[in-house]
């Protein structure tokens, strides 16, 4: 089915461009809502600030990501690196 086919190609993505945050962002959207797997969506996550720590979008989706598997500690942490990387009172 289409959502078959589009894992495939989310996979492929991400096997092709492990660090890019837009591929990782978008697979981990789809992971979230496409597939209802919330734990996978995050591991993506997790695996994209570790290769590329200087990404805005990818640290504040990770962060989102963070609170939605209840893991508040690790949003904090990264909400500060947010911080550090912007203005922050653009998040508080």
């Amino acid at each position: 089915g289409d959502a078959k086919n589009a894992l495939y190609y989310y996979e492929r993505a991400l096997a092709a461009t492990p660090y890019e945050a837009e591929v990782l962002i978008e697979t981990a959207d789809f992971y979230q809502r496409k597939q209802k797997n919330a734990d996978k969506a995050y591991q993506v996550l997790v695996n994209g600030v570790r290769g590329n720590a200087f990404s805005l979008p990818l640290y504040q989706a990770y962060t989102l990501q963070c609170l939605e598997v209840g893991l508040d500690d690790y949003g904090d942490l990264a909400l500060a690196e947010i911080k550090k990387q912007t203005r922050s009172e653009e998040y508080t």
